[in-house]
Order: structure tokens, then sequence, then C-alpha cells
């Protein structure tokens, strides 16, 4: 992992030697949470963000490099590692809970931008004596991800996609396409820290390993997967008679996932940035002597990233 972004760090400096105040090298670290089959409050499954559970939330990180196109538009390519998490049991709807599955995820992503600036206003404040403008932006594009979903069992992790517990054998490799909204406040010439809430449209159900129906467990050869396709009698067998615990609902056939929804991912990330300075002739222009006579006092200018 620190590998990568090593690799990626002197990448992106050899290519932003000559800055020109328009490149941006920069981190990020937030909240990643997941929409799916897992997890959910009392009611089945509804759209968008009402089935959110916080106590399912986990970590997000990533290194970005971003180019100033021109006072609209900025251009943004980043590397992102993101941790995702469900189980049934934490669920208040009694027939997620009796059908008792789990997983983790780690989402590793490469995305490319385009970022439009729609509001900016000037100089709204000081910071230790520096001015500070706001910057306020919509970004969409598409990205590249590796996901592998894995549980426990028996105090061991397991991975879930090769053993393929619904018959389905689903790519490790997906695309999406990240969008959201985001605000930057420009200390100084040089330092950018901001808030971003995005949104992961994905075009796979099986984020959680789970999409369709219960497959025939004699149908498996391999006693691990056969085991974790139905793990409804890991529960406790006292469970009062309701839907939980009426084992028709989780046999061969039945209900497993939702397939007519893809599952969706949600980012809450902090941003620091630092703008590159460069000694090119767009540098020269803005920071030379106003009268060019040597000895005269030189202008200075914000970066105005």
């Amino acid at each position: 992992m620190k590998k990568i972004y090593l690799l990626i760090l002197l990448v992106i400096t050899t290519l932003t030697t000559n800055a020109q105040y328009r490149w941006e090298l920069g981190g990020t670290l937030g909240a990643s949470s997941y929409l799916g089959e897992m997890g959910g409050k009392e009611l089945t499954r509804r759209d968008f963000i009402v089935d959110m559970q916080i106590v399912r939330t986990r970590t997000t990180q990533g290194i970005y490099v971003r180019r100033k196109l021109n006072k609209s538009f900025m251009w943004r390519s980043a590397f992102s590692f993101a941790r995702l998490s469900g189980a049934d049991v934490l669920s208040l709807n009694p027939g997620r809970v009796g059908r008792n599955l789990s997983f983790r995820n780690n989402i590793f992503e490469l995305e490319t931008d385009l970022e439009w600036v729609f509001y900016k206003p000037k100089n709204i404040a000081r910071w230790f004596g520096k001015r500070v403008d706001l910057q306020t932006y919509l970004f969409a594009g598409g990205a590249v991800y590796h996901h592998d979903p894995v549980t426990t069992y028996n105090g061991k992790t397991v991975k879930l996609r090769p053993l393929q517990t619904e018959g389905v054998a689903y790519k490790p490799w997906q695309v999406s396409v990240p969008m959201g909204i985001g605000m930057a406040y420009i200390i100084g010439k040089t330092l950018k820290v901001g808030l971003e809430v995005s949104y992961r449209k994905v075009f796979t159900d099986y984020i959680d390993d789970a999409s369709t129906t219960y497959k025939d467990p004699n149908s498996f050869t391999d006693p691990l997967a056969k085991a974790l396709s139905n793990r409804r009698g890991e529960l406790d067998p006292t469970l009062s008679e309701d839907f939980a615990a009426n084992p028709q609902n989780y046999i061969a056939g039945s209900k497993r996932g939702d397939p007519k929804h893809n599952d969706d991912l949600f980012y809450l990330q902090a941003t620091v940035g630092y703008v590159l300075k460069g000694k090119n002739s767009f540098y020269k222009s803005k920071y030379r002597s106003i009268t060019g006579r040597r000895g005269m006092k030189k202008r200075r200018v914000r970066a105005k990233f």
C-alpha cells in the first residue's frame, strides 16, 4: 500500500516541475459508507440514504493531483483506498437478521474528474494574517476500482468471491461514476483545505456478495461455499416464531438479495492540498518589477488558484 502511494507521488512530482501555480498536490481522509443488501432499518429496502447506518461507517484515504484549466474548471486524478462493511446482525429488519450474512470489502480506486467552480467569493476572511478565499464546486468523472469481499467464519477471514455463494462469477475489477460537491478554502498562496461529499455510482450488486436467490445447497462441491451461502443455521435456535425464525424464507430459490438495485457507495472526505509554484514565463510575468528597473519593489500577487 505504501509503495503504491510513493510511486504515484514520484510520478506526479516529475510531471509537475513547471507548476505555474496551476498544479496542486494533496491528500484526503474521511468516512466511507455502503448501501446494499445487508444492514438497514426495520423496513425493506428504501432508496438513497434512508437505510444508511452510522455504525457501519468506515474510513477512506487517498492522494490526488489537480490542475487548473481556467477560472471555472479544474481537472483532478486521484488514487484512494476505502473500507466497507455490513452485517445483518445490525439490522432492525427481522428478515435480514434471520439471513445472518456479513461482509467486509477494501476498495482500491483510480479516478479522474472534471470540477466546475460555480461559486467563488473573494477574500472572505483572514487567518493568521493571510487572506482566505472560498471555492464551491461540483464534480463528476469516471473510475476503475478493485474489490474483493470477505467475511469471518470460525474465526478466520474467508474470501467470498471465489466461492460463488450464489453461483455467480463476478469480476474483482469494476468501473464507477464518482460525483459530488465540494468546498475548499485557499489560505495564503499555497495552502488549500476543504470538504467533499461524493457518491459512487457502481454497476455491480456484489460489493457485499449478495444479490439474487439462495442456491440449492446440494449443488455445492465446496463445503465452505455451502456453509457461507446460507448462514441462518448459525443463529440461536430459540428465536421467537417470526419471519426471522421461519426456515421456509431461506430455502433454495428464496430471496437472498435484491438484483433490481445495485449497491451504493458514499464518501465524506476532508482534503488538504499544496499549490505548487514554478518559475516559468507565467511566473515571471506576474512577479517581475512593475517598471522593469533593478532595485524597484516587486509586485506580489496571490496564487489565484
